[in-house]
């Protein structure tokens, strides 16, 4: 791990729903010290809780696989990118759930990708290598001026 503005974090999680709180413990943990408010710690923890429980859930038919999860610090807060060899899925492109369409006419799912579009600043998806690449942003002040990496 270095240290300073681009301080950086690599784990490796099993893909398999106990390895949550491991998740809890990093996101965690990397955002205190990022300097986050506990506010913004716990919707970069829930955003990555769902993203992550998606993967395991809907990424492969079986078997045991590696989710890459690599957090790190820049100016202003936290980019968390969530790398995974499953079978493609860009959550990005699943419209926005609008809770005033009635029941009886919404679709099923969606609602935790509106949950971490919510939680999150920034989101992109791209799908590279065979690989599926969900980067979430978080700043400090939730407010709407990007993070750019510097040169």
């Amino acid at each position: 791990m270095q240290g300073g503005e681009h301080e950086a974090v690599d784990l490796e999680l099993p893909n398999d729903i106990d390895a949550v709180p491991s998740l809890h413990e990093a996101v965690e943990d990397f955002a205190a010290r990022a300097g986050l408010p506990e506010v913004r710690r716990l919707d970069i923890r829930l955003a990555l809780e769902e993203a992550f429980v998606n993967v395991v859930r809907y990424g492969w038919e079986g078997g045991q696989h590696v989710i890459h999860l690599r957090l790190v610090r820049e100016a202003g807060g936290v980019v968390a990118v969530l790398d995974d060899d499953g079978r493609p899925f860009n959550p990005l492109e699943v419209p926005p759930f609008n809770s005033d369409t009635p029941l009886k006419e919404r679709r099923e799912g969606g609602m935790g990708i509106n949950m971490i579009r919510s939680l999150t600043d920034e989101q992109t998806y791209e799908r590279c290598g065979g690989r599926n690449r969900l980067r979430l942003t978080v700043r400090q002040d939730h407010s709407t001026t990007p993070i750019r990496p510097t040169p």
